[in-house]
């Protein structure tokens, strides 16, 4: 299921100063949360692919669900994480249940990202659970300040494999939504869209987020 996170429609987490992260994370982090937190199945294993330096995301959601959160980014200097160069070439020996990645895996081109995805899949335990957060714009185009792929739809539903029939119009007023809310600085992220980039002009922000999410 392919989704676009408008900010009014989303219950935004108390203590999301403390958690950190970029400036849409108030949207990324309470979807992940909320779609954790209403799981059904069993979870023993959460993995927090592409977690970064500043996230506390992790351990949040382990104190809240008492589930082991393990920590995964390629880099080598974060304290705390696994770091794995390749995700690609790991095979944990005990497979999580859940696997998410906030506002991670678009720091990759749309073919790795699919790679990823289907790495990820593969290394789920049945049932589990695949939550994805990325950049979605007006068109697809790599964002050389944030290093990132910003996806339009269609290569979006294309790099995640979405097989339902999707209302790309549907999705596309989302889009639109998001970007009035954002403007209209609903939970200053618009604010936080300044400072992180120095400006607000006509044409921006120049992606809100799209969330993905898959049982195997």
């Amino acid at each position: 299921m392919l989704s676009i996170l408008i900010p009014r429609q989303i219950n935004a987490l108390e203590n999301q100063d403390y958690l950190g992260g970029g400036w849409n994370y108030v949207l990324d982090y309470s979807w992940i949360f909320y779609e954790i937190s209403m799981h059904k199945e069993p979870v023993n294993l959460i993995f927090d692919v592409g977690c970064g330096k500043r996230s506390r995301l992790g351990k949040y959601i382990s104190t809240f669900t008492g589930v082991d959160v393990v920590r995964i980014d390629r880099r080598d200097d974060i304290k705390g994480a696994l770091c794995v160069p390749n995700f690609l070439e790991y095979n944990p020996v005990e497979r999580p249940d859940i696997i998410y990645w906030a506002s991670s895996i678009e720091h990759n081109t749309p073919e790795m990202m699919n790679k990823l995805y289907k790495h990820s899949m593969k290394i789920l335990n049945d049932g589990g659970l695949f939550l994805a957060t990325f950049a979605v714009s007006d068109h697809t185009f790599w964002q050389e300040k944030t290093k990132q792929t910003n996806l339009d739809i269609v290569d979006a539903l294309e790099v995640f494999e979405v097989e339902e029939r999707v209302d790309i119009t549907y999705l596309s007023e989302d889009i639109y939504f998001a970007k009035k809310d954002i403007r209209e600085n609903v939970y200053n992220l618009r604010e936080k869209y300044i400072k992180r980039f120095g400006k607000f002009e006509d044409e921006d922000p120049l992606y809100v987020v799209g969330a993905i999410k898959k049982v195997k």
